[in-house]
Order: C-alpha cells, then sequence, then structure tokens
C-alpha cells in the first residue's frame, strides 16, 4: 500500500478559518497561502481583522486601519505583498516607481542575485 502524503502552505489554515464577515469591506488579495500570512501577520501586530471569504480586511469605517495595514504589509514584504499594488499607490504608501523598485529588489533577492 502506498502512503500519501502532502503539505499545506503555510497560512493557508489560518485563511481558511472564520470565512466570512459581512463588514469586511476594504479587503486584500492574492492566493490562499499569501492571505493566510497576511491576516496572521496583521493580527499578530494588533490589527482588527475581519474576512470577506478567504480574504482578509478591514469594515468600511476603518479605512485608515486598513491604509495603516497596508503599509504594514508593504514595509515588512509580507508574503503577497506584491499583490496590494492598487492600494498600496492609491493610499500614497509608495509611488508607482518606489513599488517596481521593490519588487524588483524581491525578484533579485529571490533569485539568489
Amino acid at each position: 500500500m502506498t502512503e500519501l502524503s502532502f503539505t499545506v502552505a503555510p497560512g493557508a489554515v489560518t485563511a481558511l478559518t472564520n470565512t466570512h464577515d459581512d463588514r469586511a469591506y476594504f479587503t486584500f488579495t492574492g492566493d490562499l497561502g499569501q492571505m493566510g500570512c497576511i491576516e496572521a501577520a496583521l493580527r499578530q501586530a494588533g490589527y482588527p481583522v475581519v474576512k470577506s471569504g478567504v480574504y482578509p480586511g478591514f469594515a468600511k469605517e476603518q479605512e485608515d486601519l486598513f491604509r495603516q495595514a497596508l503599509a504594514y504589509v508593504f514595509e515588512y514584504k509580507i508574503d503577497g505583498w506584491w499583490n496590494q499594488e492598487v492600494g498600496m499607490v492609491r493610499y500614497g504608501i509608495c509611488t508607482q516607481e518606489e513599488f517596481r523598485a521593490a519588487l524588483s529588489r524581491q525578484v533579485k533577492d529571490s533569485s539568489g542575485s
């Protein structure tokens, strides 16, 4: 008999728990593992995260907290930060050029160059 095994991406279990809160208005985007990483990091930092499905976010009246959370995700380059480009530029966390430079450094660092 062949034994099957599998691994779960870090953060995936977190992303799948507590899957919906009608208050979620400003949300992060990305894949399941990234959403779990962002949610876990924000909760650990003390942010009052609510969720829409697997997407962590903030209530409509917490737009300033969402902006702060975007800045936190960008500053610490939490897995999936690159999927938040539109919000990061819109809220003035970085310019398009700063975002592209950070993304370029991320790609260079991950390729070992």
